[in-house]
């Protein structure tokens, strides 16, 4: 005695597509919304290079616009192309103090994070209470600054 068997080919039975119909129109709003705060963040940046080739005239507009001839002579001034004066000692002496303090704050840090992660601290909830707040909080307004 034989019996039917009706078989579903792959195709029909929907199991080639892995994503459940209820979340594709998700997925795009998702989508749409991401690229919507990546322009957000992206436009304003694209704004200030694009008028740092724009005069100076041009530039200084409440509202800058954006198809203006653009032009190198702001940065052909800025290293001293009509006065003589160069920027690259000023830019070094920027560079410079930003790496030495960055490899200062290295060499303290690094041997501090080895020493924590090693041996476990007791009451590590005190320990965290002095890493974590000043980060979050600014100045009191009695502090001065020490070049004052």
């Amino acid at each position: 005695m034989s019996t039917a068997v009706k078989v579903e080919s792959r195709a029909n039975s929907g199991a080639s597509n892995p994503v459940p119909k209820r979340f594709r129109g998700s997925t795009i709003v998702v989508t749409v919304v991401a690229w919507l705060i990546g322009l957000t963040f992206f436009i304003p940046l694209l704004m200030m290079v694009l008028t740092g080739f724009h005069r100076e005239t041009e530039a200084s507009l409440n509202a800058p616009n954006l198809f203006a001839p653009l032009t190198l002579d702001g940065y052909r001034e800025f290293f001293g192309a009509s006065s003589g004066q160069s920027a690259w000692p000023f830019l070094i002496n920027s560079m410079l103090a930003a790496v030495v303090s960055t490899l200062l704050v290295l060499v303290l840090a690094i041997p501090a994070a080895y020493a924590l992660s090693v041996k476990p601290v007791r009451k590590w909830t005190d320990v965290m209470f002095f890493f974590c707040p000043p980060s979050f909080c600014p100045h009191p307004p009695g502090w001065r600054r020490c070049s004052s």
